[in-house]
């Protein structure tokens, strides 16, 4: 997705529109482009979205991408998957977001802790 002060309102308009359809249809085919699909500088409300969509997909499946996500993406990727799995309460992923406590971006070091903070406080 493109950073938010590239986005067109058209883009914008898409990606919500693709982001009500696989909410209201179960497919998990969405799930990897979807959580690849945030960048950096990119928001608008759309994270959350994103994590509404995954709520209603195979729980298995967003287990098994967001695992992924986490070992091979981009640190803004990372980051948003930490918040994701503590969202879905998906506490079983602490052995691949535990060394991200390490990361120089700070971003990432602080959802990385406060995915571990808010596990210990759930389960």
């Amino acid at each position: 997705m493109p950073s938010d002060s590239n986005i067109t309102q058209v883009e914008c308009d898409r990606f919500i529109e693709t982001l009500s359809h696989f909410e209201q249809n179960q497919d998990d085919s969405c799930v990897e482009l979807l959580i690849n699909s945030v960048g950096a500088n990119t928001g608008l409300g759309m994270y959350e979205k994103i994590g509404d969509v995954l709520l209603r997909q195979n729980r298995d499946v967003v287990t098994v991408a967001l695992k992924s996500a986490l070992s091979n993406s981009t640190e803004s990727v990372k980051y948003r998957c930490c918040w994701w799995a503590a969202d879905l309460d998906i506490w079983h992923l602490e052995d691949v977001i535990w060394p991200l406590r390490n990361s120089k971006n700070e971003d990432l070091k602080e959802a990385a802790e406060a995915y571990i903070k808010l596990k210990h406080e759930n389960v």
